[in-house]
């Protein structure tokens, strides 16, 4: 909570936080800021980056951790050496943000994006 209100974050902004962290989630919200916990389950990682990547992302050059992330970001590899189709958990942290957005925001259940994208 100190960060967003570092950042001058307007309480009322939606904030989508990591679900896992739910004594984070009541204490922010408890503040006043709009806080959820993310969609989470099972393939929720795949479907994530899979709906991630149907989108051009822009960045600016002043976004330093994002950039080192996508420039760092790897997948597991089998015993062998060869990539698997499960991320390697380094170099994450803003792809699981954008994650939980697409996740949480964008798909419904039925499978299908509920909301629109402005490229």
């Amino acid at each position: 909570a100190n960060l967003l209100y570092e950042k001058g974050i307007p309480r009322q902004t939606p904030v989508i936080a990591d679900s896992a962290e739910p004594k984070s989630i009541r204490e922010i919200r408890s503040m006043g800021w709009l806080v959820e916990g993310a969609d989470k389950g099972k393939d929720s990682i795949d479907l994530g980056l899979s709906l991630l990547n149907r989108y051009v992302k822009h960045v600016t050059a002043s976004s330093l951790n994002i950039i080192s992330e996508y420039r760092n970001y790897r997948w597991q590899t089998d015993e062998n050496g060869y990539p698997t189709n499960r991320p390697a958990d380094k170099y994450n942290h803003a792809v699981d943000a954008q994650r939980y957005v697409v996740f949480t925001k964008l798909y419904e259940r039925r499978g299908k994006l509920s909301y629109s994208i402005i490229k």
